[in-house]
């Protein structure tokens, strides 16, 4: 166990750090570049953060890194303002005003609006996004993340999507599936931005040594991501030195007691910093994610993983096929305790299948890198602020 993980029979969990420094919310010292608005969830910025701290979930966290990586590496080509939608989501129907007048006080020094959220948010806030468009004449950008469909949501908000998505000037697109599906609707304005990380932390020839015995699980603790079903499929296992550590907040639909049932080969470690959790992943051998969400696009858990050279155990759901294959994981029906129990001991105990592995992982990598997404963004913002030959 590592040292620094609760017990079993913990019910405190290391509290949420304060986000780093080095990120700005703000910023506006590239003289004579364009302006951003950011619309996004964001991580709290009060202390003491609770671990049933339920608001850190994807579209938080990739939206935080995204700030993050501007910050670091883009202050001289960019300037950008970002505000935190769930301040204003938590407020609804108000928010909406609010957040509506906070864009609006704002426009004038902007040349492009960018907003990245759920589909089931974009429902009111494409609206809002609409206005800045055609009242203001803003360029307007959105991503959306997860594999929720048009087609699927109810009445009043597929109409409202189908008439605001198609009349962004880009609309970024989590999966593959879901660009050719909208594609396939006629819309020119999308294109494909997927879930992406860091990617300076893993050389591919220093895990060749190693076995695989240590795993994690860092997302959030919550039946719909399969938590349940990994722990049985861990008390399930019998093999001296494998052990999970699981990062996460707690969510209320978690059975009675459930730390103080977990098996001697799994530990709680609470709530990490996402700087701090980047630093601890290389650590590890081995991601798993048996979520059963069907609406998940590229959870960042997977990603992370593979950015710190963890091959992954996952789910047939969502967009998960797109990026886990028989090269970098292994994928297992949602729900299915027996095969998930298989696959773990599968990479514990083939060391060279779990060696090819790894090297599928550093090519797969390379797909989802930061760096080269992030200067994706900045050159979308440069484009529809029509200074693209900068």
């Amino acid at each position: 166990m590592d040292s620094k993980c609760k017990s079993a029979s913990s019910k405190e969990g290391t509290p949420l750090a304060n986000p780093s420094a080095d990120i700005l919310f703000a910023n506006d010292n590239a003289d004579g570049k364009p302006t951003v608005f950011v619309i996004s969830p964001l991580p709290s910025l009060s202390k003491g953060k609770d671990k049933k701290d339920n608001s850190i979930g994807g579209v938080t966290v990739s939206s935080w890194r995204l700030l993050r990586d501007l910050s670091r590496w883009h202050r001289a080509d960019l300037n950008w303002k970002a505000v935190n939608l769930a301040d204003y989501r938590k407020h609804a129907p108000f928010g909406i005003i609010l957040l509506f007048s906070k864009l609006v006080a704002s426009l004038r020094h902007v040349q492009v609006v960018y907003a990245y959220t759920s589909l089931r948010t974009f429902v009111w806030l494409g609206p809002v996004l609409m206005v800045a468009k055609y009242f203001f004449r803003k360029k307007v950008f959105i991503r959306t993340a997860g594999t929720l469909e048009i087609h699927k949501q109810i009445f009043w908000g597929r109409s409202l999507c189908r008439w605001s998505l198609p009349r962004a000037d880009r609309y970024a697109a989590q999966t593959q599936k879901l660009v050719s599906t909208y594609r396939s609707y006629g819309w020119k304005n999308v294109l494909w931005f997927p879930t992406n990380r860091a990617d300076n932390r893993y050389s591919p020839d220093s895990p060749r040594q190693r076995s695989c015995r240590k795993l994690v699980y860092a997302a959030q603790l919550r039946t719909r991501k399969g938590t349940v079903e990994l722990i049985e499929a861990m008390r399930q296992i019998n093999l001296k030195g494998v052990q999970l550590d699981l990062y996460g907040p707690l969510w209320s639909d978690l059975p009675d007691q459930f730390l103080e049932d977990l098996p001697d080969n799994v530990a709680y470690c609470g709530l990490l910093d996402l700087d701090q959790l980047e630093k601890k992943l290389p650590q590890y051998d081995l991601m798993i994610l048996p979520t059963k969400a069907k609406s998940e696009g590229y959870p960042g858990s997977i990603i992370d993983g593979y950015q710190a050279g963890l091959p992954v155990i996952s789910c047939s759901v969502g967009g998960i096929p797109e990026i886990v294959s028989p090269e970098t994981g292994i994928l297992v029906e949602a729900g299915n305790i027996t095969q998930l129990k298989e696959a773990i001991e599968k990479t514990a105990l083939d060391d060279q299948y779990y060696h090819s592995l790894l090297e599928g992982v550093f090519r797969e990598r390379k797909k989802y890198s930061s760096t080269t997404w992030c200067q994706k963004f900045v050159d979308t913002i440069y484009e529809l602020a029509g200074m693209a030959d900068r």
